[in-house]
């Protein structure tokens, strides 16, 4: 053979070859994996529709959709065999998870590929229908006042999954019902207490429920400073009644009784959280001197001021004191009547004492 037949085989053999690796790619067909496709059940009977054609981009990305025939399987075996495939444009599935498989198969040439995908059906959210929260004012002029909504977070997502629910914050029912507008700054937002707000909760299936958030102002109510409590007592120690100085504590205050809650402690810490409230009949433990904290706080136990009320104990005996009979005079003597002629009744002997004539 001359080497230009050898040539000219050659140059048909590259031809030939050429046109197979084009002929081969050119109608590969490649099922690529789409993600999984979730629903969710709004109405709560565990059944959902699904357009499984929604994913045939996903399982082309890059080749032309003209070229193939995408089919969808309950079962591997039929997707391998291309028989008993499902209505791809409505179906319905009961299951919770459920495996759809894939057939790709190129018009041109009959190959195939499979894949799979899960259909994922998602129960609905149920968050709490309202949350409610008072908020400290200092008068009833206060119309506003700055607030983290995201405080609230816990109390919203109680019954929900944390990972998986995303909280969005509005000033209306519907922004919250249609995820329009929401609001931007909710780490620091000036509430309104004229209005409701709403926290939209949302999960990755799309699931969402809508909270209503209700805000009522409450006044921080602030105590007036009681003077001294002294009293007589043996060695230091003394009983006090602790009530007796509530009147001094809230004179003058726009407070109705039940409006209020007043308690003691024997520490700035305990009356700041709240917490180991005194006996109101209270003997004091530190000798002749102590200091207790008064905690007025609103009706709610929400807003408080705290003021302090110093305790004195002066050494001595409460002497006891005699009855005297009722005496009967004429008013004209009165002026004239002589009261020192009692004292050694009403000090019951004691000399010890000295007397005040009022």
């Amino acid at each position: 053979m001359s080497n230009a037949n050898l040539l000219f085989l050659k140059q048909k053999f590259y031809v030939l070859f050429l046109l197979f690796i084009i002929t081969t790619f050119s109608f590969a067909q490649i099922a690529n994996q789409p993600t999984d496709f979730i629903r969710c059940d709004e109405n709560g009977d565990g059944f959902e529709s699904f357009f499984l054609q929604d994913k045939n981009p996903e399982i082309l990305l890059n080749q032309n959709p003209l070229d193939f025939v995408i089919t969808f399987y309950i079962s591997a075996l039929d997707a391998a065999n291309g028989i008993n495939n499902l209505l791809s444009e409505n179906y319905q599935s009961g299951i919770s998870s459920q495996t759809i498989y894939v057939r790709l198969e190129a018009i041109a040439s009959g190959n195939f590929d499979t894949t799979s995908f899960n259909l994922i059906i998602s129960p609905p959210i149920q968050a709490p229908d309202i949350v409610f929260r008072w908020l400290c004012v200092e008068s009833n002029n206060d119309q506003t006042a700055l607030f983290d909504l995201t405080t609230l977070n816990d109390e919203i997502l109680v019954n929900l999954d944390f990972n998986d629910t995303t909280i969005s914050f509005y000033t209306s029912e519907f922004n919250a019902e249609s995820n329009s507008n929401p609001i931007t700054n909710p780490e620091n937002y000036e509430l309104n207490f004229s209005q409701n707000y709403y926290a939209r909760t949302e999960n990755s299936a799309g699931c969402f429920d809508v909270v209503q958030l209700i805000f009522s102002p409450s006044i921080s109510p602030i105590p007036n400073n009681p003077t001294s409590f002294e009293i007589c007592g043996n060695n230091g120690f003394a009983t006090f009644d602790l009530n007796s100085k509530i009147p001094e504590v809230i004179n003058g205050l726009n407070l109705c009784i039940g409006c209020y809650q007043l308690t003691f402690h024997s520490s700035l810490s305990d009356a700041e959280n709240g917490t180991n409230s005194l006996n109101p009949i209270y003997t004091n433990t530190t000798p002749f001197a102590e200091t207790v904290y008064i905690r007025l706080m609103d009706e709610p136990g929400i807003c408080y001021n705290i003021t302090s009320l110093d305790l004195v104990i002066n050494n001595g005996v409460i002497p006891d004191i005699g009855n005297v009979e009722v005496q009967e005079i004429c008013a004209t003597d009165l002026e004239s009547y002589d009261l020192t002629q009692f004292e050694t009744i009403v000090g019951n002997g004691n000399l010890a004492v000295s007397y005040t004539h009022l």
